[in-house]
């Protein structure tokens, strides 16, 4: 079962730039037998606040409509990030979109400072995805953060958990540091997809990974260039780094 995290070097706010960068790497993980890819946290807008409302996406809007048709093209799951309504408001969120079209939606539990003056955060969209025999459960950024988010995933049996995120350069070390701790402990498979470039005014940390449920992180983007990393998780947890 092959997995691919994308590291992606948005353009702020430019929904249809973003949009073509991620078709491109879904091709590229296709062709590579990949059957889910992962974007970064609001992968579609780039990271925002003050214009998230103006940016927000529903699951019927034309973006959604195109990445689904990819999906279903490409027998391949997506997971984007993009300010999303729901009944409580507004929430930064994960699009899940399956082969079969099915489009479902994840919101973020745990916010930084300053992000609850935009968003709500919402413990009432969770859902569940299997990649072959693979429970998956779904987390982003600031969700990390909070043991409780992990240890609800494993207790819910989730075999993969999989985290978009925006994390700045000077955090990395202590995030993979965090998940190598959290694998080991709750003997989960990890995937993070984390920007390149700059975001908010801040610069992104890359170092997208992967780490087996023993606690040991197989492989990493680098800090700088867009692409994906390929998991193979069920044959020996063998890896390719591809970029663009």
């Amino acid at each position: 079962m092959i997995v691919a995290s994308a590291q992606t070097k948005p353009s702020q706010g430019v929904i249809h730039e973003n949009l073509e960068n991620h078709i491109e790497l879904i091709k590229l993980a296709a062709q590579n037998n990949a059957q889910l890819i992962l974007f970064p946290e609001l992968s579609l807008t780039s990271y925002v606040r003050e214009e998230a409302k103006s940016l927000s996406i529903s699951i019927y809007d034309e973006v959604i409509n195109q990445l689904r048709q990819y999906a279903m093209d490409y027998n391949i799951s997506i997971v984007a990030g993009a300010p999303v309504y729901s009944e409580n408001g507004l929430h930064i969120g994960s699009f899940i979109i399956t082969p079969e079209g099915g489009v479902d939606i994840y919101t973020k539990q745990y916010l930084h400072e300053g992000e609850d003056l935009f968003y709500k955060p919402s413990f009432s969209h969770n859902p569940v995805l299997y990649i072959g025999d693979y429970k998956s459960q779904f987390a982003i950024c600031a969700d990390l953060e909070n043991p409780d988010h992990i240890l609800a995933a494993k207790t819910n049996k989730a075999k993969l958990y999989l985290a978009g995120i925006f994390y700045t350069p000077q955090s990395m070390d202590g995030l993979h540091k965090k998940m190598a701790q959290y694998s080991k402990k709750h003997q989960i498979n990890i995937l993070i997809s984390n920007f390149v470039g700059e975001s908010y005014g801040f610069p992104a940390g890359g170092r997208s990974a992967f780490w087996n449920d023993r606690g040991e992180k197989v492989a990493e983007l680098d800090s700088e260039r867009s692409g994906i990393l390929l998991m193979d998780i069920e044959e020996g947890i063998q890896s390719k780094e591809l970029y663009l």
